[in-house]
């Protein structure tokens, strides 16, 4: 299942391109949910994190369009 991604951009002078937060939906709950993202980690990502709310287990796979800057976020609940 593919999220609506958006994006806060609290550090844009290290990283001119990408951000380096994201918001993600828990599959789960359904909360709203705002993580760290490490751009220099590749433009294929896949780690898990834990609802802040529910604490429940989400997978998240991110992918990063170098030319663009978009990213793209796809969550499932790991459990």
């Amino acid at each position: 299942m593919y999220i609506a991604l958006e994006v806060e951009s609290n550090c844009m002078k290290r990283t001119p391109y990408l951000p380096d937060t994201l918001k993600f939906s828990c599959e789960f709950c359904g909360e709203e949910n705002i993580i760290e993202f490490d751009p220099t980690a590749g433009k294929h990502q896949t780690f898990t994190e834990d609802c802040s709310v529910c604490c429940r287990p989400n997978r998240l796979r991110v992918t990063v369009n170098e030319v663009t800057a978009e990213l793209e976020i796809e969550a499932e609940y790991e459990g």
